[in-house]
């Protein structure tokens, strides 16, 4: 490998290791250059997936005693923390819609700029 070569990889890796404590390797030959990054392993996924299942449960009983009063989309958004309205609607309220525990205040308009969501209550 030539100097320069040898220069701009070396360059490459110090860059990498000021921004990240994940290895990576470099190599190359005339015709190919490769670059490795090198993942930490996840020691116990089924935990990790616990954790994760826990974690949405619990933020799905906050946004529910939240709207315990009427919400608009934009208060649920801003109370979760979330700015994209789109991903919200999708992975957040339609969940909690479908499962019937949350319900559109005019259910006709889902698109209403005066719609809002309150906790659904159950007989």
């Amino acid at each position: 490998m030539d100097k320069k070569l040898s220069t701009y990889y070396t360059n490459k890796i110090e860059g990498w290791k000021t921004y990240s404590d994940v290895p990576i390797r470099f190599e190359s030959n005339m015709d190919t250059s490769l670059t490795v990054f090198y993942l930490p392993e996840r020691k116990n996924k089924a935990s990790d997936q616990a954790s994760d299942q826990a974690s949405d449960q619990a933020s799905d009983q906050a946004i529910l005693e939240f709207c315990k009063e009427p919400k608009s989309l934009q208060e649920l958004m801003e109370y979760v923390g979330m700015k994209h309205r789109t991903y919200f609607r999708k992975n957040i309220l339609k969940p909690l819609l479908d499962k019937e525990l949350l319900e559109p205040t005019i259910p006709g308009k889902p698109t209403s700029p005066k719609q809002k969501y309150r906790t659904k209550k159950h007989k």
